[in-house]
């Protein structure tokens, strides 16, 4: 049986490298995808981490005294995914707990609102990430803003019937 054909078939070579080639096209777009998809999940994170702390920032606050100015209790500390860290120390208290795990620093201030004697304002600015010592890595550009509008509970005459009164943020 010298001389046989042998008619089985198979790729050649050629067929082989081009459909390597198309298949390493295909893979590589696939790969430079990757990027973008986790900068767009950090970033659906972040505002998910934003809504939560400006939910408990809306609720420490209420009951604060109305006086322009820094809000006593302020910065609030969070962690990566909202959750306030009570008992934070701050680099100019050092005592009274650990921020184990503190990403996000909440600054929150009494403003009066321009041109309308009475109206005061709520001024939140969140920073991220922090740094070692828990200060804003970029404190001149917070990466939340965010202000509103709060009322006392009372009306305008409160303090001349309780001379101690002390309005306080109603919402």
């Amino acid at each position: 049986m010298t001389g046989a054909k042998d008619n089985s078939r198979a790729f050649s070579l050629i067929e082989v490298a081009l459909s390597l080639a198309i298949a390493s096209v295909a893979l590589v777009s696939i790969l430079g995808l990757v990027p973008t998809v986790v900068n767009n999940h950090r970033a659906s994170a972040d505002q998910q981490a934003l809504g939560t702390i400006y939910e408990d920032l809306h609720d420490r606050i209420e009951g604060a005294a109305l006086i322009e100015g820094p809000i006593r209790a302020a910065p609030f500390f969070y962690t990566a995914d909202g959750h306030f860290i009570p008992n934070a120390p701050t680099p100019k208290t050092p005592q009274g707990g650990v921020i184990g795990g503190a990403l996000f620093r909440a600054e929150a201030s009494i403003v009066s609102v321009a041109n309308s004697p009475g109206i005061h304002a709520v001024k939140v600015l969140i920073f991220w990430p922090l740094s070692d010592e828990k200060l804003p890595m970029t404190p001149h550009a917070p990466g939340s803003r965010h202000t509103y509008i709060v009322t006392p509970l009372t009306g305008k005459g409160w303090g001349e019937v309780d001379l101690g009164f002390q309005p306080t943020i109603e919402y």
